[in-house]
């Protein structure tokens, strides 16, 4: 098939498939590895994506051994490693500042990033304040004393959703950086069969690739997935966003990078990330 369809036919044979396998519609397809023949990757871009200065990547502890067979055959992965340990029960690691990948039902919730720290800083003085007036007016009257202690754990709630950098957006940035790094991996293998390099069987390496690039489009489509469906660093991460685009940079029949867009409403992570290719 053409990338992009460009025929009514081709067009519509797209549609169907993305019905057909519960995908998004805008879901770039790559061909299926049929015959002893590898298949042929048609360009989307008429030249190879050019990628300056790419953003440091780490990865899962489990990719390890495809970033560094990747690593091994192509020069183009040095600002990523898989070092990233997994949060295996939702909302358990503490601290303010997180590192492991979220478990796939962690909390998400945040506030807007427009919300800077001076507007933390001055709510927290007005509530400091607040408290000494009602713990002065307390002193009076018992029966204000009781109404004001349970107003104020409320405001302090409020406060306490305004950390210099919140635990939610840290988490959909740790579950983007999965993203690209799920990415990077699994169009790295579909050239490394194309190459003849799996060191394997080159034609059942592709089509696996290819399987789990259309099953994770398809996860993450899957924006209420059942509990028993969610395993950390594998699944359920559809129920975070609200759209995903991949969009493979092909050239010269070899994927060279790949675009990604997520939308996780109403805010927008994006980001081009370079694909391992000779």
């Amino acid at each position: 098939m053409t990338i992009p369809p460009t025929t009514n036919e081709e067009l519509q044979a797209s549609f169907d498939k993305a019905t057909e396998e519960k995908i998004p519609h805008f879901f770039v397809d790559l061909p299926e590895w049929v015959d002893a023949t590898p298949p042929t990757l048609n360009d989307t871009v008429d030249d190879a994506p050019v990628f300056k200065k790419s953003t440091p990547l780490n990865c899962i502890i489990e990719l390890d051994p495809t970033i560094k067979k990747l690593q091994k055959e192509y020069k183009q992965l040095d600002h990523v490693k898989a070092e990233r340990p997994l949060e295996n029960k939702e909302n358990e690691e503490p601290g303010d500042k997180l590192e492991k990948m979220p478990h796939p039902f962690s909390n998400t919730s945040h506030i807007d990033p427009n919300v800077t720290k001076t507007d933390k800083d001055k709510l927290w003085a007005k509530i400091k304040e607040l408290k000494t007036e009602l713990d002065r007016l307390g002193e009076l009257d018992g029966e204000l004393n009781q109404v004001s202690h349970e107003a104020l754990p409320m405001l302090e709630r409020a406060a306490g959703l305004l950390p210099d950098d919140p635990k939610g957006m840290q988490r959909l940035k740790l579950n983007f950086e999965w993203m690209l790094c799920k990415i990077t991996g699994l169009f790295g293998q579909i050239n490394l069969a194309l190459d003849g390099m799996t060191g394997k069987d080159d034609k059942t390496e592709y089509n696996n690739a290819r399987n789990n690039y259309i099953a994770l489009m398809r996860d993450l489509d899957n924006h209420e997935p059942l509990p028993k469906d969610a395993a950390p660093g594998k699944t359920g991460y559809g129920r975070n966003v609200k759209w995903v685009y991949f969009y493979p940079l092909i050239h010269g029949g070899r994927i060279k990078g790949a675009k990604v867009v997520a939308k996780w409403n109403p805010h927008i992570s994006s980001s081009g990330v370079p694909i391992p290719h000779k």
